[in-house]
């Protein structure tokens, strides 16, 4: 489900780091369910050539809750490429390739394009 939240941040920290973190935090309500493991850590963010990528640790892998494979990488994905600099997300889990929660595909040459057909919006 399409969501919003207002944030203070500090400006040496990166907006996508922030993006991420606020993700991995979870929801502010009990109407959405959280979409990435909240044990996720991050280890790199780096934007380059409006390709943004994301590693993180093995956390990520593990479903916090009965959401599809696509919804915790698209949760990121998609809020990311809202930025104006990104128009591409890869995911990396520990620097290698793995699995999304359930089957799903993190080929560490992989990009990821916005995709709202997986959007609920309100």
């Amino acid at each position: 489900v399409e969501t919003y939240r207002e944030v203070v941040f500090n400006s040496n920290i990166p907006m996508e780091r922030l993006v991420v973190e606020e993700i991995i935090r979870g929801p502010n309500g009990d109407f959405n369910y959280t979409t990435v493991n909240p044990e996720t850590k991050i280890i790199n963010i780096v934007t380059r050539d409006d390709i943004c990528t994301v590693t993180l640790d093995s956390s990520f892998l593990l479903e916090p809750f009965p959401n599809s494979p696509e919804v915790a990488v698209y949760s990121i994905v998609n809020s990311l490429t809202e930025l104006p600099a990104i128009r591409q997300v890869q995911i990396i889990v520990d620097g290698a390739e793995g699995q999304a929660p359930g089957s799903f595909s993190l080929d560490s040459d992989k990009l990821f394009h916005k995709n709202t057909d997986i959007v609920l919006t309100k």
